[in-house]
């Protein structure tokens, strides 16, 4: 078996809980997760646009990267499943008049 520490990135204004939901919910999908030991997902950054999450996750060696590719397509459904958003570097600017 092989470990793996994936990170995703969420929204400020997303629940902490909804996308460690989002997480767990791909990690159960993946057929090449191993369950024990459980994945753990943790917040690892607060990014200028964005939290950082990661994943420590086990798999089989032998669909280790067929399992990490399949993870970041089902982590996005699951993302949309939860309503959660995926962000990107981006900059907010307010204009005030006067």
């Amino acid at each position: 078996k092989r470990r793996s520490q994936l990170k995703y990135e969420a929204g400020y204004n997303d629940d902490t809980e909804k996308v460690r939901a989002a997480i767990l919910a791909a990690a159960k999908r993946e057929p090449g997760t191993l369950h024990d030991p459980a994945p753990d997902v943790f917040i690892n950054a607060y990014k200028d646009s964005s939290v950082e999450y990661c994943i420590n996750i086990w798999f089989s060696i032998t669909t280790y990267w067929d399992s990490v590719h399949r993870m970041n397509s089902l982590v996005r459904e699951e993302f949309e499943r939860h309503g959660v958003h995926m962000t990107y570097q981006h900059v907010n600017v307010h204009m005030m008049e006067g």
